[in-house]
């Protein structure tokens, strides 16, 4: 699971990074900002989007970590 195309560092700040955007967005919007009339879809989209890519990033973080400390663990 290690040769997709971001670290998994990467895929996880990039998935929280994308929820943050839409819940700010939403929350402009909340607000009564002036915004697209897409915007709400957007966000919707983008958090359908950015949440399992931060779970799938975070687990393959949590992954690459336990195979790191079994490495260097004696057994």
């Amino acid at each position: 699971m290690q040769s997709l195309l971001f670290s998994p560092e990467v895929q996880a700040i990039s998935g929280a990074l994308g929820i943050s955007f839409a819940l700010w967005s939403i929350q402009r919007r909340r607000e009564g900002k002036a915004m697209h009339p897409d915007a709400a879809r957007s966000d919707r989209w983008l958090l359908v989007f950015s949440v399992p890519m931060l779970l799938i990033g975070l687990w393959r973080w949590h992954e690459a970590w336990t195979a790191t400390i079994s490495a260097v663990a004696p057994a």
